[in-house]
């Protein structure tokens, strides 16, 4: 050894033969005395993708008036990670502090609510509202509320699928009732939520938000006003279950002075965050709603098919019009945040970032002028026929034939003889679908 070492050459040999050791040394004990850490590690991470919607493509009418277009507006989100519930119960505190000071509110998806000291659940409320609009009693369980339905369109004794799907098809009636176990959709998401907080679902709304409360550690001097907006924003949280990577929307499109207190208060609000993203909006109101359509959630039974094409299940989509006919143009391409997380959700690292894509814009034949005169036109004259009266207009006054108290209905269409160019298209029977739509659209 001491003849190895008393050359250069030697030397080198010695040092090459030392680390070759180590590294030998150091592999086993990664691959066999440490092998279980390791590999439980590495079954515990897993690759998610974070998607940031795309701006949607704006509609426009034939002289480029906007009819739909999207603007900037600002996301409050918070993510758990791993903080502690104190320090998630003050971050939310003063959360809602900023918030409630700058006249914003905050998503309130907590369906526990107190009205004059009375306890209850939000989804008995979506129940009974859809019974009263069928005329059907409250008070009747989801197999007789399907059979009194059944029984009020005339549809016969038979397969409940086969009645369902002739109140669907033929009625255009979708009932909240799971025909699989005969129970309401809202009662189903009722035990889902209860369960959630390992609850019974007999538990009465009172005993479930003490319970609640409970879990979350909130303080038990706080009142129970001010214990409530701290639970919706825990239970928002607490709805990602295992996509904990992600983060909770807490309040959307929020005033400059609330994003420059998060921003100065940043610090203090340890997983809170600021986002910009795109809202859609309509600067002509209801006109022309019915050939624009609106932009809504994913239905239940319209889940699968857009996640198939890559959307997530809280996504807005196209409904019903251009909006839903031209969804695919008007979508643009989602941004995507690809993120390693454990095996509890929870994000670890950044991988990779893929910018969001505007979508396409559009432009239609209508003439947002004349789109106006024809509604206007055609309201005025179903006024004059139903209550009788004159037609007035600039070309000269007609009078009501004959009255006709029963015409709630009818349209006008506008065409360019030349190019088959529908110029203006109106109609009075969906005047409240109109409205519904407005809602929709916000």
């Amino acid at each position: 050894m001491k003849r190895l070492l008393s050359t250069g050459k030697g030397k080198i040999i010695v040092l090459c033969i030392a680390l070759a050791t180590i590294l030998v040394a150091r592999l086993f004990v990664l691959t066999v005395v440490e092998n279980e850490h390791w590999d439980h590690i590495a079954n515990n991470i897993s690759i998610k993708g974070i998607y940031t919607p795309s701006p949607r493509g704006s509609i426009y009418d034939r002289n480029g008036k906007l009819l739909a277009g999207s603007k900037q507006i600002f996301t409050v989100k918070m993510s758990a990670g791993e903080l502690k519930p104190k320090v998630l119960n003050s971050t939310a505190t003063k959360l809602i502090n900023i918030l409630d000071k700058n006249g914003d509110k905050y998503e309130d998806n907590f369906p526990i609510r107190i009205k004059h000291h009375r306890y209850y659940y939000t989804f008995d409320l979506e129940k009974k509202k859809w019974l009263r609009k069928q005329g059907i009693s409250t008070h009747l369980s989801a197999e007789k509320a399907f059979n009194a339905l059944r029984s009020k369109l005339g549809i016969p004794p038979g397969d409940r699928f086969e009645i369902q799907r002739q109140i669907q098809e033929k009625y255009n009636i979708y009932p909240p009732i799971s025909v699989r176990n005969m129970k309401y959709h809202s009662d189903l998401e009722k035990e889902e939520f209860l369960k959630t907080y390992k609850l019974n679902e007999n538990t009465s709304a009172k005993k479930a938000f003490e319970a609640i409360r409970r879990y979350y550690e909130l303080d038990e001097k706080l009142s129970v006003k001010d214990a409530r907006p701290i639970m919706i924003i825990r239970n928002s949280l607490q709805n990602l279950g295992y996509r904990q990577y992600l983060p909770a929307d807490i309040a959307k499109d929020v005033s400059g002075n609330t994003v420059m207190h998060i921003e100065e208060n940043r610090e203090d609000l340890p997983g809170v965050e600021v986002i910009s993203e795109t809202k859609r909006f309509y600067p002509m109101g209801n006109r022309a709603s019915h050939v624009i359509g609106y932009i809504g959630k994913i239905s239940n039974e319209e889940i699968k098919k857009y996640e198939a094409k890559g959307y997530s299940p809280t996504a807005l989509v196209g409904k019903e019009g251009i909006e839903g006919n031209y969804e695919s143009v008007l979508k643009g391409r989602d941004g995507t945040r690809t993120v390693s997380v454990d095996n509890r959700g929870r994000y670890v690292a950044t991988l990779a970032k893929i910018p969001p894509r505007k979508g396409k814009d559009i432009y239609l034949t209508i003439d947002s002028n004349l789109q106006k005169v024809a509604e206007e036109a055609l309201e005025k004259n179903i006024n004059a026929i139903r209550w009788g009266g004159v037609f007035g207009s600039e070309f000269g006054s007609i009078p009501a034939a004959k009255m006709a108290p029963k015409a709630k209905s009818g349209a006008v269409v506008a065409i360019d003889v030349k190019t088959r160019n529908v110029l203006a298209s109106a109609t009075s029977w969906r005047s409240e679908e109109r409205r519904v739509g407005k809602e929709c659209r916000s």
